[in-house]
């Protein structure tokens, strides 16, 4: 398989094929050969039937590639009925509700509500959500999970001149390969993410490299948000992945390319679009 996958995504993928191949079996089909393009028809069918959207069919047809190719098999993707369904689900999945996109304003209201929380929890916080929607996060970058893709101290770098910090995250959900994140100070309305960062990295000197730079679960890092948001009396819905959606959306509306933001939050396909919301 593709060295560049990550081990969580690689299970993932295995885990997807080894259904297809069960799927076939199931209703004595091949998933090799003259059947092969039969067998992926009915599969997006039946993924369809379970009420999947496209993003996760689309999933499942890519670790059926994956896995295909590295055990030898030529499955067909590409026949009209495959892309027939597929476009289907795309209706769908686009008129489906989609999650909140943190807007600017709310992110600047958030920070000024999180006095709610002590004092140091409170600063943790504030620079949380800016790095979150900035550097367009998934919550498992800044918070502790099993797949071990969180920020550690040893991550972060600070410009010299001041104006601008960087994200080094080693390992993210789609992918082995390190990538940078530049995100700049003066993009913030309110409170300065560097001058943040610079006064935390400073209270947290005595800290290694390795540890984690927030030391927080997601759903505990969920508890407190749903505390501010409360308290900054938000009517919608605010989870920790609304800060991705927001970051994607506030780039989308300052006349970011598509290269640029999809370079900035990791993707390597046009599933960006589903995370630029209007507010």
């Amino acid at each position: 398989m593709d060295e560049a996958l990550a081990d969580k995504t690689a299970t993932t993928y295995q885990r997807y094929y080894n259904k297809f191949s069960e799927f076939c079996e199931k209703l004595k089909l091949c998933p090799k050969g003259k059947g092969s393009a039969h067998s992926v028809e009915l599969w997006v069918a039946e993924l369809s039937k379970c009420g999947l959207t496209y993003g996760t069919v689309q999933s499942h047809l890519s670790a059926v590639r994956h896995v295909s190719k590295r055990e030898g098999l030529d499955i067909d993707m590409q026949s009209d009925k495959i892309q027939l369904a597929l476009k289907g689900l795309k209706r769908k999945t686009i008129h489906a509700p989609k999650k909140h996109a943190v807007s600017l304003s709310e992110l600047a209201l958030l920070q000024s509500k999180a006095d709610v929380l002590p004092a140091h929890t409170s600063l943790m916080f504030r620079i949380m959500v800016s790095l979150a929607f900035f550097g367009f996060l998934r919550p498992s970058e800044y918070c502790i999970t099993t797949e071990d893709h969180h920020l550690k101290f040893g991550d972060i770098k600070l410009a010299k001149s001041g104006k601008s910090c960087y994200l080094r995250l080693k390992s993210y959900k789609h992918s082995v390969k390190p990538v940078i994140i530049k995100i700049m100070g003066s993009w913030s309305k309110s409170d300065n993410v560097v001058s943040l960062l610079r006064t935390y990295l400073d209270r947290n000197s005595h800290q290694c490299k390795t540890a984690p730079l927030f030391n927080i679960s997601v759903a505990r890092f969920r508890s407190m948000l749903c505390r501010v948001a409360a308290e900054a009396g938000l009517k919608s819905l605010v989870t920790p992945h609304c800060f991705r959606h927001g970051g994607a959306t506030w780039a989308s509306k300052q006349g970011w390319s598509t290269a640029r933001i999809q370079a900035h939050g990791r993707w390597r396909s046009s599933a960006y679009t589903s995370y630029v919301n209007s507010y």
